[in-house]
């Protein structure tokens, strides 16, 4: 073998080291590629999962929204509404007190002239 041909064979090596190292980056290129096809895969699918719950809980929060407007609806006993009714039964508990104090009063008026009806004789 003359010079020209062991530098040629020299070059072809040196090719062929490159081409293999170039074809294992482009290897790590297509792995790294396929991985991140399937993150974004992944990823997507969890969206369509986290999207289905909050399709869930803006249902559910209508649906309470719907309770509540319709609670709201209905009339409310009001402070005002009470000292309203509260006025006849204090009016009442007040001649109740009035008439047990004059039923007191009477005996204890009954108590004393018998008491006193004894002590005269």
């Amino acid at each position: 073998m003359n010079d020209d041909q062991i530098k040629k064979l020299v070059e072809a090596i040196k090719q062929q080291r490159t081409s293999k190292a170039s074809d294992y980056i482009l290897q790590i290129g297509v792995a790294l590629c396929i991985a991140g096809i399937l993150w974004v895969g992944s990823q997507i699918v969890n969206l369509d999962k986290s999207l289905a719950v909050v399709q869930q809980q803006q249902l559910d929060l209508k649906a309470n929204i719907s309770r509540l407007n319709e609670f709201t609806k209905k009339p409310r006993f009001t402070q005002d509404d009470f000292n309203t009714e509260i006025k006849s039964v204090l009016q009442e508990i007040r001649h109740n007190q009035d008439s047990i104090n004059d039923l007191r009063k009477e005996i204890l008026l009954l108590r004393n002239k018998k008491i006193g009806g004894k002590a005269n004789k």
